[in-house]
């Protein structure tokens, strides 16, 4: 996690947003189902962004402008995000 953290732009972005979601439920007193979801759905979103930086390391050599496994963790992102609440 930290290689993908120290060599992914986007997983740092998305690790700083939920680091602020997770603070804003704090102060906001969140009630412990919704932290479960909450934290399943980040886990989820993270992991994907993972499994896309290796897909991206291995696939850039052949064809740098690929991205659809970057698609696939957008629309989980999505579905999380708008689909369970």
């Amino acid at each position: 996690m930290k290689k993908n953290f120290l060599s992914g732009r986007n997983f740092r972005i998305m690790a700083v947003c939920f680091a602020f979601v997770i603070a804003f439920d704090v102060v906001f007193h969140v009630p412990v189902t919704e932290w479960i979801r909450l934290l399943f759905c980040l886990g989820i979103v993270l992991s994907l962004e993972m499994v896309n930086i290796s897909i991206e390391k291995v696939i850039d050599p052949f064809d740098p402008k690929s991205s659809k496994v970057a698609g696939a963790v957008l629309i989980n992102f999505l579905h999380q995000t708008f689909g369970i609440f």
